[in-house]
């Protein structure tokens, strides 16, 4: 034990420090380190490659192995991932090294369709936005942020529906082209709106509904950025009002514009 003196002006105070002895070595510190990498999310029928990584620190590692409950799938480093199935995957990378050290590290392997990831990729765009506080430069000064929304296929249909029109139109703008490939308006003998859209393609009962519309963005990071820079557009995704939300993006390279985006906005009955 060592022992330190302190002079203090109310008197002597005496501090007791143990020196570190073997019960804190640092060769009681484990020194085969793992990680078997990041979560990640793959289509069905997609392939990865994936690495795990490990390192001893006093000696070198003699095995490696990959499993999934009782099933090994690799005794390597890297895991080739390419037949699982839809779902969530627990994988456990696991080594040991010359002195029969072992350590391990896991990861979540989901497997999703592609509309599955697609939908969480708009969501996350649109409620990633709406936490946070934004100026839309629309008179009401800094918005705080709101509440995050739900995705609807009713909603989403009714986007496609009006991103595949304009497409297939040549036309841009939110009432719908009165043609066959504006499916709510044409069965009517008339032109669309986003309103009936929605109310057509989908089941529920919505207090309000809204829509933002835009052309020739190219990428999902474009198209947030410009919307989110007009005022009316911004002020629409950050409406406090919504509750459920769907996104469809209609590409033809022979159209005007090329790809044409649809988000529409709704806030349920109650």
């Amino acid at each position: 034990m060592k022992l330190y003196q302190y002079i203090l002006a109310s008197g002597l105070l005496l501090l007791g420090c143990e020196s570190i002895d073997e019960k804190f070595s640092i060769k009681q510190i484990n020194k085969l380190h793992v990680n078997a990498g990041e979560d990640i999310t793959l289509s069905i029928g997609k392939s990865t490659k994936i690495t795990g990584y490990a390192e001893d620190y006093d000696g070198k590692i003699v095995q490696y192995k990959w499993k999934e409950n009782d099933t090994e799938l690799s005794n390597e480093a890297e895991l080739i991932i390419d037949s699982m199935s839809e779902g969530k995957h627990t994988l456990i990378f696991s080594v040991e090294d010359n002195d029969g050290n072992r350590n391990s590290d896991e990861i979540i392997v989901s497997i999703k369709s592609e509309e599955e990831i697609l939908i969480e990729t708009y969501l996350d765009a649109v409620n990633e936005a709406r936490s946070k506080s934004r100026d839309c430069r629309n008179g009401r000064g800094l918005l705080t942020p709101t509440t995050p929304l739900k995705w609807d296929d009713g909603i989403y249909h009714a986007a496609l529906e009006h991103s595949r029109d304009m497409a297939l139109s040549n036309t841009y703008e939110h009432e719908g082209s009165g043609t066959k490939s504006d499916s709510t308006g044409f069965r009517n003998n008339s032109k669309s709106n986003y309103k009936t859209r929605i109310a057509i393609n989908s089941e529920k009962e919505w207090e309000y509904t809204s829509e933002n519309i835009i052309a020739g963005a190219g990428t999902l990071d474009k198209m947030m950025k410009e919307w989110l820079k007009s005022p009316p557009h911004c002020a629409n995704i950050m409406n406090s009002n919504w509750t459920h939300f769907g996104m469809a993006k209609y590409r033809d390279d022979s159209s005007k514009w090329g790809i044409y985006w649809t988000q529409n906005f709704a806030k349920k009955a109650k």
